[in-house]
């Protein structure tokens, strides 16, 4: 994980992965977005898994695997949070907390797909390369 220091427009975590990097964007103390770009792998992925008659969210997953098999970010469903949508919503395994049964009891920062209705997230990544997620708090 790399961060810099942004002049005037707050700090940028990288966290690499196999097919999609992972760059988390805070302005002013708060986070404000998190960008999934390709790297050299996803690019050459993509079509395939694009390809595939999966669900928005199997194609996203395949693509985040890494990232979430090594325990630092998760899938959210939008019901344990109240989300009255069908968006992706992602969050940093460290702001969630679970019960012993697995039922979530609190997450502090989600990043959210809003634009999931008229665009899937990985044809937009197929397309230009990277996504953008907002944050909620």
């Amino acid at each position: 994980m790399t961060t810099l220091q942004l002049e005037d427009l707050g700090t940028e975590t990288l966290e690499e992965g196999r097919y999609v990097n992972l760059i988390v964007r805070r302005t002013a103390g708060k986070l404000y977005s998190m960008t999934l770009e390709l790297t050299e792998e996803g690019r050459e992925v993509i079509e395939y898994v694009n390809s595939r008659e999966w669900v928005s969210d199997t194609k996203l997953a395949e693509l985040l695997e890494d990232h979430i098999t090594g325990g630092w970010w998760e899938f959210i469903a939008p019901e344990e949070v109240g989300a009255l949508t069908d968006a992706p919503i992602l969050a940093k395994s460290d702001n969630v907390h679970r019960t012993k049964t697995g039922r979530l009891w609190k997450v502090t920062t989600l990043f959210w797909y809003p634009d999931y209705a008229l665009r899937c997230p990985v044809d937009v990544l197929a397309r230009v390369g990277r996504v953008t997620f907002v944050a909620a708090e």
